[in-house]
């Protein structure tokens, strides 16, 4: 098991002939604010971590402010996923959800096969496209952290469109555990309403 104090541990060291990560999620995993232009710090990104810590060559596919579903107009999973070719990556990471819901974007059914119109039918998009492309590759998805919703906090606050944050982690999580997709969960996290 790692936990965060053996992390760095980790034998690294293991025989692979390619160690290519591809990292697709939100501003978390981009570096927002600092990821662009002349303040750009790009060590601040989580994937600078897998890289150093466990060698891996790690490409982003990461739009602040984007979603499964959500988008600002210049991506989303699914736009990314589409003209990803999955065939040169032995690990695909996703992390999206918090801003699909802050924008109250329907949440859908674990069974949806619709990209684009809820957040299930563009998860199972994802999930297809990445495995059609490398039956071989390691996906997994990584649930939304806590965040501030009006007066309250994501996991406990209706959206506009009736769920909760951690209702939508739950379905992002039934709907890995239906399709065989390892998942991180983040309900116990370093940053929590008391520190954020």
């Amino acid at each position: 098991k790692v936990s965060y104090e053996n992390i760095t541990k980790i034998d690294t060291n293991y025989n692979k002939t390619r160690r290519n990560m591809f990292i697709c999620g939100d501003s978390i995993t981009a570096g927002y604010p600092y990821n662009t232009g002349d303040n750009a710090n790009l060590d601040i990104r989580y994937g600078e971590a897998i890289r150093r810590i466990l060698g891996f060559n790690v490409f982003y596919g990461a739009e602040s402010g984007n979603g499964w579903l959500y988008s600002t107009g210049s991506a989303n999973a699914y736009s990314i996923t589409k003209s990803t070719n999955f065939r040169y990556y032995d690990v695909a990471l996703y992390a999206w959800g918090t801003n699909d819901y802050y924008h109250d974007m329907p949440m859908g059914d674990i069974n949806d096969t619709y990209a684009s119109q809820t957040i299930c039918g563009t998860m199972n998009y994802c999930i297809d496209k990445v495995y059609t492309d490398n039956p071989y590759i390691t996906m997994i998805i990584s649930t939304p952290l806590n965040r501030r919703y009006n007066n309250g906090f994501g996991f406990d606050t209706p959206n506009n469109a009736g769920y909760t944050l951690r209702q939508l982690c739950n379905k992002m999580v039934e709907l890995c555990e239906s399709r065989g997709v390892p998942y991180i969960t983040h309900f116990v996290s370093p940053l929590n309403k008391n520190n954020y």
